[in-house]
């Protein structure tokens, strides 16, 4: 899939390109060196949809937040208990009981991405461009 066609699949046909306000300072040589290395351990997992805090196969919204806070010390945003999110969606519903039965681990930290819940957005972290699919 290209990326027009990856594009097209969100919601009103756009994508958000997210940087660190402050890269110049927190993405020394020796971070960047780190990140590298983290990404290439990483390479061959699979992205993981469902929710977990695994080593086996991961989100890239998780993968993203473990890679700066290993790398850098820096949280791109905060993490969130389970319970947090809206859950009550149908297809919500049904992978959780598929993933955990009736232990589903509410109060597991979870990171979704530095708006999830406007996290990490006003604190001075993130900043982003919203970008219309050409």
């Amino acid at each position: 899939m290209n990326r027009s066609e990856w594009v097209d699949r969100g919601k009103s046909k756009q994508f958000v390109v997210k940087r660190l306000r402050d890269a110049e300072n927190v993405l020394t040589p020796a971070a960047l060196q780190q990140l590298q290395a983290i990404i290439e351990q990483h390479s061959n997992k699979d992205n993981e949809l469902a929710f977990g805090w695994s080593t086996e196969s991961i989100p890239c919204s998780e993968l993203l937040w473990k890679m700066y806070r290993q790398a850098t010390g820096r949280e791109i945003g905060k993490l969130q208990t389970l319970r947090e999110f809206d859950l009550n969606h149908p297809a919500v519903q049904a992978k959780l009981q598929e993933r955990y039965g009736k232990r589903i681990p509410l109060d597991e930290g979870y990171f979704a991405g530095p708006d999830a819940g406007k996290q990490g957005v006003g604190d001075g972290t993130v900043g982003s461009t919203t970008y219309l699919n050409p």
